[in-house]
């Protein structure tokens, strides 16, 4: 196993990079030794494989390192450990306070029913505004319930 610094010259990077920046050097040297870009030469193939190799190892390594990083410099001791759900229970805690109307509550019943069709209706009625010959119907049937109203 290398050191930090060892994977840090392979990829090319100081020790000020941030996750961001090593994702996108680690991409763009896999672009540059990614062995299909060079099937053509066999010596470069084999030269390439071990490379991406190095580099792949390289970025798992660094990637842990600055996550071990980031979680020390996110726990301090005299800083009280936050829990990410707890904001949330709280949120979910005020809003079932909360009384609901009754008439809120059956149809949020009935829309229940609903929610699983929901993509495919989108689905549907985007295909169907898409149609100008339903539109054109759609349009003449409002007509015609209008005039059939006024008479």
């Amino acid at each position: 196993m290398k050191s930090i610094n060892e994977y840090r010259k392979i990829l090319g990077v100081d020790s000020s990079v941030t996750p961001a920046e090593l994702k996108k050097v680690y991409r763009d040297l896999v672009k540059e030794w990614h062995p299909d870009r060079l099937l053509h030469n066999p010596s470069l193939h084999k030269t390439a494989q071990q490379k991406l190799q190095e580099i792949n190892e390289a970025y798992d390594q660094l990637q842990a390192h600055l996550a071990d990083q980031n979680i020390r410099l996110s726990t301090h001791v005299n800083e009280p450990s936050r829990d990410p759900t707890a904001e949330r229970r709280k949120a979910n805690n005020r809003t079932a306070e909360r009384p609901v109307a009754p008439f809120v509550q059956l149809l949020n019943r009935y829309a229940a029913s609903w929610r699983k069709h929901r993509p495919w209706v989108w689905r549907v009625a985007v295909d169907t505004v898409k149609d100008p010959w339903i539109i054109a119907a759609f349009i003449l049937m409002l007509v015609l319930a209008i005039v059939v109203d006024w008479f």
